[in-house]
């Protein structure tokens, strides 16, 4: 939980260009489209605590946790 804090205070702080120097980013996309990034880092193990720890704060729209392009996962699901 604490680790979650930290990670989005910390995203916050990162401009554009030092998110995408990261590798996996956690990024809250609400109901219009507007996308933000909640946090980032260069290990999977901390961007999936950081994904896992943001899930209950979610009330609308998506989360995607995904490395560069690649979306490893979404919340809430998307029916295959």
């Amino acid at each position: 939980m604490f680790l979650a804090m930290a990670l989005e205070g910390y995203a916050s702080s990162l401009d554009h260009q030092a998110t995408r120097a990261l590798n996996f980013t956690v990024t809250s996309i609400d109901d219009v489209g507007a996308s933000r990034v909640v946090a980032a880092a260069d290990n999977v193990e901390v961007a999936w605590a950081a994904y896992s720890a943001a899930i209950p704060k979610q009330t609308r729209g998506r989360l995607v946790l995904h490395q560069k392009a690649r979306i490893i996962a979404q919340y809430p699901a998307v029916p295959a």
